[in-house]
């Protein structure tokens, strides 16, 4: 896989996170070969761009559940160790 398929991927994440961070719904999908034609047609994009995923985002019907919002980092990333969290000023030094 191209590593610009990679980029493009992550850049289409943080957009999808970023949008619902600002409350928004949505979702990221990839679009696999044989639909890159009707894609292309559908949203007018021109033939020689390729087409390596789509993000769709909206509001969520009202009787849709918000999306929760992601723990802090904290609490998710580890520095080392499980259980060590990691803080943007670094480990503490003994």
């Amino acid at each position: 896989m191209p590593w610009w398929d990679v980029d493009s991927g992550m850049a289409g994440l943080l957009l999808w996170l970023a949008a619902v961070d600002a409350g928004l719904a949505g979702c990221l999908v990839g679009v696999p070969g044989q639909r890159w034609d009707a894609v292309r047609a559908a949203f007018g994009v021109p033939a020689e761009h390729r087409v390596v995923a789509a993000v769709a985002l909206g509001r969520a019907a009202p009787e849709q559940p918000v999306a929760r919002r992601r723990r802090p980092v904290g609490e998710v990333v580890h520095d080392g160790a499980f259980g060590r969290p990691w803080t943007a000023a670094g480990p503490p030094r003994a």
